[in-house]
């Protein structure tokens, strides 16, 4: 079972320049929570913001564990 988590970054990644209140609706989670997840991999390099607002996560890789398993699901 995926993680909240994974399941924001793959959304994401499957859906380049998606808002965060679209992808949260999709999701079926807080904005809140999506925006704060979002957020730290911004922080992390892992994500960047277009001009449009959308999100855009940075090039196919592997998270590794200590980063993808940072942020506890609530």
């Amino acid at each position: 079972m995926k993680t909240k988590l994974d399941q924001v970054r793959d959304y994401f990644k499957d859906n380049p320049g998606i808002e965060l209140k679209e992808a949260a609706k999709a999701l079926d989670l807080p904005y809140a929570m999506v925006k704060q997840y979002v957020w730290r991999d911004c922080k992390k390099g892992l994500a960047v913001k277009d001009k449009e607002k959308g999100i855009i996560y940075l090039d196919e890789f592997e998270f590794p564990s200590m980063v993808a398993r940072d942020i506890k699901d609530e």
